[in-house]
């Protein structure tokens, strides 16, 4: 049986779970902080059940966490959570981009919108996954370090 987890996030400063029925976030064991204290930006459901499935499948052979790469200087490529190269923030990382118009409106940056706006301004996120996600480190995608959630 596949098991499934989300996480979340967005730009503003304090991301709060909200639903019609709160037994819907409960039962889909969704956490957005601890002990009253919010994660800020991030969210997440059914992590540890996911972490837990991934850490016996790779105990028992079924999953192979890849090795890291080696960049063109030689050294082995970091991580997202490696201090080398993200802010100190690991919070806030969302490679959201939007358009701004000459006008002020402001939309997703996709084709569509990029088609239908003339010259708009794109905004990003200073993230760290914007960093993986825009930048010049290529197009290739790095595994995430094993959690011990």
């Amino acid at each position: 049986m596949p098991i499934v987890a989300i996480w979340f996030g967005f730009q503003g400063n304090n991301l709060t779970l909200v639903a019609k029925d709160m037994n819907t976030l409960t039962n889909a064991k969704c956490v957005n902080g601890s002990a009253g204290s919010l994660f800020t930006q991030v969210a997440y459901c059914n992590a540890p059940a996911f972490m837990t499935a991934a850490n016996v499948a790779i105990t028992n052979g079924q999953l192979t966490v890849p090795p890291l790469g080696t960049a063109s200087d030689g050294k082995t490529c970091p991580t997202i959570r490696d201090f080398m190269v993200v802010d100190q923030d690991q919070s806030d990382n969302e490679p959201n981009s939007y358009l701004v118009t000459a006008n002020g409106k402001l939309a997703q940056n996709n084709t569509a919108n990029l088609a239908a706006f003339q010259n708009p301004t794109v905004l990003v996120n200073g993230s760290a996954t914007n960093c993986w996600t825009h930048s010049s480190f290529g197009a290739r995608l790095l595994p995430l370090e094993r959690s011990p959630i």
